[in-house]
Parts: C-alpha cells; sequence; structure tokens
C-alpha cells in the first residue's frame, strides 16, 4: 500500500484565497527577514522526466496558459523535486515580480525564505524564475508596480523588453507620429564624430552621405579634394535638405585636415580594405572619432592612410568585393553612432 503522505504545515502560514491566482498562502503572524517559513516537498524526479512533466500542463492548457502550471524545482545536477503533490503546500505560493520570498536549497531541502520582514496577512510570493524561451505561456497577474506581464526570471527582465518592443507591427506610424519622433530624436546633442570625404567623384553619394550623417548625428561633414560642395542640385536630390542642417567645411588639402583632427585628439579611422582592416562589428570607438571615406575607385588616399590609427572594412559574401561608397558609409556610420551612443559618448 502506497505511503500517504501528509500536507506539509508551518506555524507562519495559512491557505486562503488569493488576489492573485487561485489559492494562496499567508503569513498567519508577523515573519522576520531571513526565516525559513516552508520546506517545498514533492517527489524526486530525473532531469528527464523533469523535461517531460513540464510539457504536461501547457499541452493540457493551450485556450488558457493561467492555468499551465509547473511546479518543478532543480534539486541538484542529476534530479529535480516536482512539487505537483497535494501534501506540498508551498506550491500554492504564487510567483510576483515584486517577491516578499525565495527558494533557497540548503542541506539538500528546498525552502522558501523570507527576503524582507512580512507583515501578518500579508500574501507569500517569490519569483518563479522562468527562462525566456516561452516566455508568452507564462502570463503574470501579480499586479506589482513593477510587473513585467509574464512569470520570468529578472535576469531576462531587460531581454523582454526588447523583445516586447520588437513584436510584429500592427500599422505603421502616422506623418504625425514620425514628425514627433523626430523631433526628440533632433534636440539630442550631436555625437564626437565626423567624417571625411576624401575625393568622392559622385554629387549624388556626396548627398547620401549628408543625409546619413543626419540621420546618425555627427557633428561635421569634411568635403575633401575634388569631392563636390553644396549649393548643388545634384547633392541636394540625394541629401533631401541635410546638407543645410548638417555642419561641413571644404578644404582642398586632405592631408591637412586629417592631420589637424589628429592633433584634436580624434581617433583616425579608416573605411578601407588593408592588410590590417577588421570587420567594422569588431571596432569598438574612442571618442572622437573620425571616419574617412575614399574614392569611389582608387579608395582612401595613400598619405591618409599612413596618418590612420584603425581601418575597418564589411565582409562581402558575393561576386563583389565592395559596396557602393554610401552605402558603405551608412553601415559603419551607424555601427559607430550606436556604439559611442551606448558608451554615452
Amino acid at each position: 500500500m502506497p505511503k500517504v503522505m501528509k500536507r506539509t504545515t508551518s506555524a507562519y502560514v495559512r491557505v486562503k484565497d488569493s488576489g492573485i491566482h487561485g489559492m494562496g498562502v499567508f503569513a498567519r503572524k508577523r515573519i522576520p527577514a531571513g526565516t525559513e517559513i516552508i520546506e517545498y516537498v514533492g517527489e524526486k524526479i530525473t532531469k528527464a522526466e523533469s523535461e517531460r512533466r513540464a510539457e504536461v500542463p501547457l499541452n493540457q492548457h493551450k485556450k488558457d496558459r493561467t492555468k499551465g502550471a509547473v511546479y518543478i524545482f532543480t534539486l541538484n545536477a542529476r534530479y529535480d523535486i516536482d512539487g505537483n503533490v497535494p501534501y506540498n503546500t508551498a506550491r500554492l505560493i504564487n510567483h510576483s515580480c515584486s517577491p516578499n520570498c525565495e527558494a533557497v536549497l540548503s542541506r539538500g531541502h528546498i525552502w522558501i525564505t523570507a527576503l524582507r520582514d512580512i507583515q501578518e496577512g500579508e500574501e507569500l510570493t517569490y519569483n518563479y524564475g522562468y527562462d525566456l524561451d516561452s516566455y508568452e505561456d507564462h502570463p503574470c497577474r501579480c499586479g506589482a508596480e513593477n510587473c513585467v506581464g509574464y512569470i520570468l526570471a529578472e535576469e531576462h527582465w531587460p531581454k523582454l523588453h526588447f523583445k516586447k518592443k520588437a513584436r510584429r507591427p500592427r500599422r505603421k506610424l502616422t506623418h504625425e507620429e514620425i514628425v514627433k519622433r523626430q523631433e526628440k530624436n533632433a534636440s539630442l546633442p550631436r555625437l564626437p564624430f565626423v567624417v571625411v570625404l576624401d575625393n568622392l567623384r559622385s554629387l549624388h553619394n556626396v548627398g547620401s552621405a549628408f543625409r546619413t550623417a543626419d540621420g546618425v548625428g555627427l557633428e561635421k561633414v569634411w568635403l575633401c579634394g575634388i569631392t563636390g560642395f553644396p549649393p548643388q542640385s545634384q547633392i541636394s536630390k540625394t541629401a533631401i535638405g541635410a546638407e543645410q542642417v548638417v555642419p561641413w567645411e571644404y578644404a582642398e588639402d586632405v592631408v591637412s585636415v586629417v592631420k589637424d583632427l589628429k592633433r584634436q585628439g580624434y581617433q583616425i579611422v579608416l573605411l578601407e580594405q588593408t592588410p590590417q582592416s577588421r570587420d567594422y562589428h569588431e571596432y569598438e570607438p574612442h571618442a572622437p572619432v573620425c571616419l574617412i571615406i575614399g574614392n569611389e575607385v582608387d579608395g582612401v588616399s595613400e598619405p591618409v592612410v599612413r596618418l590612420a590609427d584603425y581601418a575597418v572594412d564589411i565582409t562581402m559574401h558575393g561576386m563583389k568585393n565592395s559596396l557602393n561608397v554610401s552605402v558603405a558609409f551608412g553601415i559603419a556610420a551607424y555601427h559607430i553612432g550606436n556604439r559611442l551612443r551606448d558608451l554615452s559618448f
């Protein structure tokens, strides 16, 4: 005859209806921080069995994920504890994004332990610590001010924020919404980041560079050598007004410009294929930065190459060995700009 297990009890708690979900566990009296309140007990199972059992409640409640509860705790490298047994009172403790308890493995036992002082009548909660893989299967109803909407380990919250923002689009932004967003972005300070256009022959590429510089937030565009400069209709055609808002300056001698920027402390970075070039993803900028963009055919001038501190390129996986100048500039500029903002310049 199978052994009948006695329901676990504790002098600290009682069970009653919960405002979070179903039944809950509440403090019968004041519980000091650090108290081992009640043991989490259950059936000792292997890892393989644990994985199988974890899927069962979710498959049974596909239409109502709030009922797809999983009660499995890690015990050690080989075994888990399945707390989904009637004698485990601790299984009724609900999840919260702002918990007052935590599950602590101590001397081969799992104890629900007070994280802080818990007042009489307060519901006990802990963070169930689910991973991010199937977070949408576990909606949270804890009602805490910092609730993230899903039962999820706190270490995954930053990633959840990104995932929620990256959900499938339902509509396009209206023109008014786009303008409002751009007004906010345009109020940000320009980056300590300049670009030097070294003898570009295409005015369309020059105009495109202005538009990219505006989008990234560069502080200045240097136009050197044979590079055309505003006002010219072919520049305006691709810049679409960006040449009127981005600071720029023309100088015939590109070497003098780069030497002067180097004296000012700018890190001189080539977008060029050299034996020392690294993929642009690997480059970590140190402000202020000067990015050199070379001629469409000949690339960066040799005297300028010798002044550089770093060289980046863009890995190509097809027949062609390079991208259009304006496209390559856009890729590199956004990488550098984003990293500078991440580093707060």
